[in-house]
């Protein structure tokens, strides 16, 4: 929710104080953002969409029946596009690959951006339809659907689903320092490559990645258990959770020597995304390839 307020604040504040639109206050390029964060975080990413335009029109002073309508059209088409795609789609996922996603899509864009410019014929003074119906409904074409794609496909955010989705966890095991571990989670996932066409490369590749960083985890915490979870999608999603004390695998440590590091660094070189946090007890590791 901060992250999508900050994001709508930043977009928000740059085009009005430089005043590169000129017709209202509530049309801008800040309104693919209800779309699209709508879509992929529900109702925290359209209330944090609807947060910022409110703080955008303290900072400048500027509250008015602008403001309101802004954020009541950036929670209705936010929600509505989480609601009523998750309602059809029952995978728990949010791709756009082939043409029934598409238009889908483009219909609950067109529904919804119908309803807020029929709000603010409603509410605002000029009673005017088309200017907001276009904000939404272009803007979340051809801005919305390439970021789409980049943020969950490409670089895999993971989508907040309502409670009657289940979220689709890919392979998923643990590892230990028992060896026939690791082997077995291997297996699993050669059977998935041979039963989903994806190529061998691709898989060694995987299992490289995911044998440096638990040799970095058994290092710290070797008498700790590793959860694993692959996802298979344009790229590769691998996220781990080591219990035990705090071991970023990407660091080396001060008396550490740079050659124990090697493998790591050359798989993080071509890596889209990689993170690491420690939480609860918990090193977290994800890493897109």
């Amino acid at each position: 929710m901060i992250v999508s307020m900050a994001a709508y604040l930043v977009i928000d504040l740059s085009v009005r104080m430089t005043g590169l639109v000129r017709y209202s206050d509530a049309v801008g390029v800040k309104n693919f953002l209800a779309v699209l964060l709508g879509l992929v975080f529900g109702p925290w990413g359209a209330g944090g969409c609807c947060l910022g335009c409110f703080l955008g029109s303290v900072f400048l002073n500027d509250l008015d029946i602008y403001t309101l309508y802004e954020c009541l059209a950036d929670l209705i088409v936010g929600n509505g596009m989480w609601c009523l795609w998750h309602l059809r789609n029952k995978n728990g996922t949010v791709f756009l690959k082939k043409p029934v996603d598409y238009g889908r899509y483009l219909v609950m864009l067109l529904f919804l951006s119908c309803i807020a410019g029929l709000a603010a014929y409603v509410i605002l003074p000029e009673r005017d339809f088309i200017p907001y119906f276009g904000a939404y409904f272009i803007l979340g074409i051809i801005v919305g659907i390439p970021i789409l794609i980049l943020m969950t496909s490409i670089i895999c955010v993971e989508p907040f689903l309502p409670s009657w989705r289940k979220r689709n966890v890919g392979i998923s095991g643990t590892v230990t320092s028992a060896p026939e571990t690791l082997t077995a989670f291997n297996e699993q996932l050669e059977e998935y490559a041979l039963g989903h066409k994806i190529k061998m490369k691709e898989i060694f590749s995987v299992q490289n990645c995911i044998e440096e960083v638990l040799i970095r985890f058994q290092e710290k915490n070797p008498d700790s258990e590793t959860r694993i979870r692959v996802q298979f999608h344009d790229s590769v999603s691998i996220d781990f959770e080591n219990d035990g004390e705090r071991c970023n695998p990407f660091r080396a440590g001060k008396e550490e020597e740079t050659e124990n590091l090697m493998g790591l660094k050359l798989i993080l070189h071509r890596a889209l995304r990689s993170s690491y946090r420690h939480r609860e007890g918990c090193n977290l590791v994800h890493i897109v390839m």
